[in-house]
């Protein structure tokens, strides 16, 4: 494995560490149940922990990307024993690959939906350029017949 390879996997766990305490210590806010009052506000947090999973999501997607297996090693244990005794962290593992794929699906139909939409605008609008500029010309004036000339 590459160095690169090994720091992004430290990076991503270091942060995945940090969201899941960041998360414990807003539950426990919420529940009333922390031990102190944090100095910033909630809402500042809550923002932060937002920013911080968008991260993470954007760092699984490159683990994708870049063929970096994030598992943990006890996780491929615990996949193991899935089989054996039904343990749940594969299970999220595998929930969380499909929430991945889902995301990125949702992703790439959004893409099309405003692809779309702008071209049926870009139609819309050249239709209406081709009807603003018919101009109905006066019906012609009979032209006058030359002297002696008789129908």
């Amino acid at each position: 494995m590459g160095d690169y390879k090994a720091r992004f996997i430290t990076e991503y766990r270091e942060l995945d560490d940090r969201c899941n305490k960041l998360m414990v210590m807003l539950g426990k806010y919420s529940d009333g149940t922390l031990y102190f009052t944090p100095d910033c506000p909630i809402e500042m947090l809550n923002d932060q922990l937002e920013a911080m999973l968008k991260y993470k999501d954007i760092l699984e997607d490159r683990a994708l990307i870049e063929d970096i297996d994030l598992s943990p090693d006890d996780d491929k244990t615990d996949a193991r024993a899935l089989s054996d005794n039904g343990s749940a962290p594969a299970v999220v593992a595998a929930l969380r690959n499909e929430i991945r794929s889902l995301k990125r699906k949702v992703e790439q139909m959004q893409e099309a939906v405003i692809a779309a939409q702008s071209a049926a605008n870009a139609a819309l609008s050249a239709v209406h350029d081709q009807c603003t500029n018919i101009v109905v010309a006066p019906p012609a004036a009979p032209q006058p017949r030359p002297w002696g000339v008789t129908c």
